[in-house]
C-alpha cells in the first residue's frame, strides 16, 4: 500500500496540472479549446445590457422579440462574439466564467486510489455536461478532466523516486 500522504501529494499535484491544463486552453487530448463562432442566441438580461446595446450600434448584435413578447439577442458571431462584446477574453479564459467549478476540484485517498472529484453536486453537474454530454447546442465536449500525456510524464517524474523510496522503508523484501 502506497503511503496515504504521497497519494494525498499527488492528488493535490494531479488538480494543479488539470488547471495549468485549463490555462493553457488544451483538453486532456491536447486539443486546443476555442469558442464557438457559429450564430448564438441568449435572453437579453440586465446583467450585459449596455455592452450589448452598444453592440447593437456597432452591428455585431440584434435584439428580437420572441412569440411571448421576451427579448432575446442575436450574435452572428457565435459565443466567442459574445464573450467579447461582455468584455471576457475570447481566446482564452477557458472554464472559469464564476471559478466556482473549478474551485469545487477535489480529491479523496481511498485505500490505493486517488479520486478526483467535487465538492459541490451542482459543479459537478456542469463538468458533467462539459466532459460527457457535451455543452450547448452542439454538444461540444470540454475535456479537462484528465492529464494530457505531458502532465503524466510529469507527474510520473515528480512522484516515482517518493513511492520507491517509500516502498523501500516501509516494505521487507527478500533477495534469495
Amino acid at each position: 500500500m502506497i503511503n496515504k500522504q504521497i497519494l494525498e501529494k499527488i492528488g493535490i499535484r494531479v488538480i494543479e496540472l488539470i488547471n495549468e491544463q485549463i490555462d493553457e486552453g488544451i483538453d486532456f487530448e491536447g486539443v486546443k479549446y476555442s469558442y464557438s463562432t457559429s450564430p448564438f442566441v441568449r435572453p437579453l438580461g440586465q446583467k450585459h445590457y449596455s455592452k450589448i446595446k452598444r453592440a447593437i450600434k456597432e452591428e455585431k448584435a440584434t435584439i428580437f422579440n420572441t412569440k411571448n413578447g421576451s427579448k432575446w439577442v442575436f450574435i452572428e458571431g457565435g459565443y466567442k462574439d459574445y464573450r467579447s462584446i461582455i468584455g471576457r477574453d475570447p481566446d482564452g479564459d477557458y472554464l472559469q466564467d464564476t471559478g466556482k467549478m473549478l474551485a469545487a476540484l477535489n480529491y479523496q485517498v481511498m485505500g490505493n486510489e486517488i479520486k478526483i472529484s467535487f465538492s459541490s453536486a451542482q459543479e459537478s453537474q456542469k463538468a458533467y455536461w462539459l466532459n460527457v454530454a457535451g455543452a450547448g447546442k452542439s454538444k461540444k465536449k470540454w475535456k479537462f478532466l484528465g492529464l494530457s500525456p505531458n502532465n503524466q510524464n510529469k507527474l510520473i517524474e515528480e512522484f516515482s523516486s517518493l513511492v520507491v523510496k517509500d516502498f523501500i522503508e516501509n516494505y521487507k523484501f527478500e533477495v534469495k
